[in-house]
């Protein structure tokens, strides 16, 4: 199940609350009814609990109990397939969830069946040293089919375990001791868990099979939301989901200390974490917020985060030790500089142009000093307002406005910066549940910057940035360069407090391009696409189970500011042409058919000590920048933006642009390690927030 603080990209949040009896503390069922009408009431699409529903809610309360299929047998979930899967909806609807018990029961009695015989696979003779692998990519197992084949899973699965601990100096004897300690606590919360937490997961069950953005949140993940949603938060500064028993980083907090490493990446897996002077634990299968938990802490203090990585065609393992902090996120102010970039004409004409760059990390702003009109307040807009007069003063051509970090933030905020492109003009429409849309506008009839600008967009950029860079494209006031598209989250959620029942969080309504076009799941497409390896990761609202659709309303009225007529097709010869003789890039390329070719293999945990899949030391690799940093040297993708935009400027300029050059001395790479980590080699391979 993903967890709201990994799965949303946040553009503002609306706070509504429902009254229930403060004496209530545990779920009923027939409060499970009544919270999912209050669900369906307000869901932009679902507004009855059906066969299609019932059918979702099944697959996903399965998962739920069992992510690792480590437990049930392929024969218990038929035979619960066969009673409860097309009929849950009728259940909930009578107001009966004994059914709920069935599930509970045969989970109940296999959870015992393996902690009955776990210290007898502990206390096996492990051979370290034959080829063998820990499947994690679960969509390639199914349950198991015997007891035999469940028996070799957990073998294997505590083998991993044995390796984890044996890899930090822990002797053999010792590190089975510590693992059969681990079960056995493991088993001591189980036999605590109450009714209710197999209600609480129901209901996320079945809010998830709304679409992935929609859920139930117990009090624990409402308290974790609302840290996630404010303004400062320790840890290091990750969002997470959870997927099939996999704890994944979905994106990185600029300024955060997981973003200073350099040394993580999006769509890194967590295997395991390790405390300051203490143990790695293996959080494989281990609910999300237990995870969290473990990696947040004291600031100051430090974590070590076991990672698997699958790039470039190979799959690595490395450990990542971190300082946990408080991060503010109303720090992560835009940012900007200017670069010269040496530009020919077809004409004849050579000369440095002066580009700009302004990186923004999020369409922010404190929504606490706003309202009590503190005349210094975060804002983005205000920020970013700052930063263009900076470099219209500076005497830039064009213009790079980065949002490939960017996740989202304030709708509002959005706006008001897209406006600076443009007079007043449609940014977005909204449409809810009942089909009602609303046009938002930009009412400011001044524009802050008329000049050549491109949008750098990457698989990351989401919700809010998609909005500005769809305005930006539908206006033709500017190309959208990068990745192939945006992440594709064109939905808003509506966030209702349950008081001592948790939360639910309903996705009420849906973004529209002034064009009419939905950001849903296609997101927003590239005029012009610069090779990357993020393009062939599963980085995107497409690869969520259950995602809404795309679609389309009556496009609004708007001013074609005739600022694209056909110079993508030119822009991208350009481009390709420079990119093939580039050596950044040729190595690049060289990656990505790796990467392509191992797609369909990927994510398999060796159990040999000498692996025969090259594990990674992150201090010999070269370091991961920063985005917000708004460095050149380790970033191609930047260096070519900017080549780009030249050619872009020229055209608009009304002159066939020839070559676009930057300055070797801009995009040498840089060998410094600076904010060296105490990261540790391990000895073992593998193949796939806080």
């Amino acid at each position: 199940m993903k967890f709201s603080m990994a799965r949303m990209f946040r553009y503002g949040v609306v706070f509504i609350g429902m009254f229930v009896s403060s004496t209530a503390f545990s779920l009923t069922c027939p409060q499970i009814k009544d919270l999912i009408n209050i669900s369906l009431k307000a869901h932009l699409s679902f507004h009855d609990f059906n066969e299609e529903l019932s059918q979702r809610t099944f697959e996903n309360y399965i998962k739920t109990l069992d992510p690792g299929k480590l437990y049930l047998y392929e024969s218990d979930v038929k035979g619960l397939a066969d009673k409860y899967k097309n009929n849950i909806h009728k259940l909930i609807k009578a107001r009966k969830c004994n059914f709920i018990n069935d599930f509970i029961n045969i989970y109940t009695l296999r959870f015992k069946e393996v902690n009955d015989k776990v210290n007898e696979l502990v206390d096996l003779k492990h051979d370290f040293n034959i080829d063998e692998y820990l499947e994690l990519d679960r969509k390639k197992i199914g349950f198991a089919k015997d007891e035999k084949e469940l028996k070799d899973r957990w073998r294997k699965r505590i083998k991993f375990q044995l390796l984890q601990l044996i890899s930090t100096g822990v002797k053999e004897a010792k590190a089975k001791e510590k693992i059969k300690k681990r079960y056995y606590l493991l088993n001591k919360d189980f036999q605590e868990e109450t009714l209710d937490t197999f209600y609480e997961r129901f209901l996320a069950s079945f809010t998830t099979a709304l679409d992935p953005h929609s859920e139930y949140l117990s009090n624990d993940e409402l308290k974790d939301f609302r840290i996630a949603t404010s303004l400062a938060m320790e840890g290091i500064g990750a969002l997470l989901r959870s997927e099939d028993g996999f704890v994944t980083i979905v994106s990185l907090v600029p300024g955060g200390s997981a973003s200073k490493s350099k040394k993580l990446k999006v769509e890194d897996k967590i295997v395991a974490v390790k405390q300051q002077n203490g143990d790695p634990v293996d959080v494989i299968d281990m609910n999300l917020k237990d995870v969290v938990d473990k990696i947040r802490g004291p600031e100051g203090t430090t974590v070590t985060l076991t990672i698997v990585r699958d790039e470039k065609g190979k799959t690595s393992k490395f450990d990542v030790t971190l300082k946990r902090e408080k991060i503010k996120l109303e720090e992560r102010k835009a940012k900007s500089r200017v670069v010269s970039v040496d530009v020919e004409s077809k004409e004849g004409k050579k000369r440095s142009m002066k580009i700009g760059i302004l990186n923004l990390p999020s369409f922010y702003i404190d929504f606490e000093g706003q309202s009590r009109k503190s005349k210094d307040y975060t804002s983005s807009a205000h920020d970013v307002l700052e930063e263009l007069n900076k470099l219209k003063t500076a005497g830039i051509e064009g213009l790079i406005v980065d949002l490939r970090a960017n996740g989202g933030g304030s709708l509002t905020e959005s706006i008001k910066i897209a406006g600076f492109f443009f007079k007043e003009a449609p940014v977005v429409q909204v449409k809810d549940g009942d089909g009602a849309t609303n046009t938002y506008m930009d009412e400011d009839k001044g524009i802050v910057y008329e000049g050549p600008m491109s949008v750098l967009i990457s698989r990351q950029s989401a919700s809010a940035s998609e909005i500005f860079a769809g305005a930006i494209r539908d206006l033709n006031r500017g190309i959208i360069i990068g990745d192939s598209h945006t992440f594709g989250k064109g939905t808003v959620q509506n966030l209702q407090d349950l008081k001592k029942l948790g939360g639910i969080k309903i996705t009420i309504s849906s973004f529209y391009r002034p064009s009419g076009s939905s950001t849903q799941l296609k997101g927003v497409d590239s005029d012009v696409v610069i090779p990357s390896i993020s393009d062939e990761l599963d980085i995107g609202e497409k690869f969520y189970d259950y995602a809404l659709p795309w679609d389309s309303i009556k496009s609004a009225k708007y001013q074609n500011f005739d600022m694209i007529k056909n110079y993508p097709s030119i822009l991208s010869k350009l481009s390709e042409k420079r990119v093939k003789t580039d050596e950044a890039f040729t190595d690049l390329l060289k990656d990505i058919e790796k990467q392509k070719k191992k797609k369909e293999d990927k994510y398999k945990i060796s159990l040999k000590k000498d692996q025969d899949i090259k594990s990674t030391d992150p201090d010999k690799d070269e370091e991961l920048e920063e985005i917000n940093d708004v460095r050149l040297e380790n970033d191609p993708t930047l260096q070519e933006s900017l080549r780009i935009t030249a050619d872009y400027t020229q055209l608009l300029q009304g002159q066939t642009p020839v070559s676009s050059k930057l300055d070797p001395a801009l995009t040498k790479k840089s060998k410094s390690k600076k904010n060296k980590l105490n990261t540790k080699k391990t000895g073992n391979g593998i193949k796939k927030r806080k």
